[in-house]
């Protein structure tokens, strides 16, 4: 499971999508944020943010995954790629609780 891991990290291809997933996972978990808290113009103010959470949170994730691989610390590449994949999972629940509620 590691090494199947850390081939997906190493791989450009994968870890962009699994950065971008990410960060669509934090858009959900903001986005639906938003719309509890506003009454006006929320569906706006989320769309507007929508390149700046998914592109920044992607952007990071890439990142400290290239610098965990650089500095040879595999375990925490694979650390941080579970954590991302349990958000991930929560960020999905989030989404179809907006979706059917």
């Amino acid at each position: 499971m590691k090494n199947l891991i850390l081939k997906i990290l190493k791989n450009a291809w994968g870890l962009l999508i699994f950065a971008l997933i990410s960060g669509l996972a934090y858009f959900s978990v903001v986005y639906r944020f938003i719309l509890l808290h506003t009454e006006v113009g929320g569906h706006l103010l989320g769309m507007f943010l929508l390149p700046l959470i998914v592109c920044g949170a992607a952007l990071v994730l890439v990142k400290l995954i290239k610098q965990c691989l650089m500095d040879e610390r595999e375990g925490t590449a694979v650390t941080i790629f579970l954590l991302h994949i349990f958000f991930i999972i929560i960020a999905a629940i989030t989404a179809a609780v907006i979706l059917f509620v």
